[in-house]
């Protein structure tokens, strides 16, 4: 017995439906980032660059290892000496510390 291969299924491009115009249907919107999202975006990574230097040290090294580096707090830990745990709390305290460094220089994420 020959089986017959199936056909694929095929949509027109051409053909209206829903009262669109073929034209409106297609058209695809620009993925590009306005001027003025641009902006907004290279402002907050600016406030956020300068709310990281301004927290003390060792919270700056644990986040900027962390986030630049990609770090896991594993390694966190090997790297700057301390405990596992040790590595956990100082990166949460190094987050709350700027988150409230954010908050008061109104930064919203």
């Amino acid at each position: 017995m020959i089986l017959r291969k199936k056909r694929p299924y095929e949509i027109s491009i051409d053909a209206t439906r829903d009262g669109f115009e073929a034209g409106d249907r297609w058209d695809l919107r620009d993925l590009r980032e306005d001027p003025e999202g641009c902006y907004v975006q290279n402002e907050k990574k600016e406030k956020l660059k300068s709310a990281i230097l301004r927290l003390r040290p060792g919270f700056r090294d644990v986040v900027e290892l962390q986030q630049t580096q990609e770090y896991s707090v594993k390694e966190l830990a090997q790297v700057l000496g301390i405990s596992l745990a040790a590595a956990k709390s100082r990166l949460s305290r190094a987050r709350m510390a700027l988150r409230a460094s954010l908050r008061r220089n109104s930064f919203e994420a």
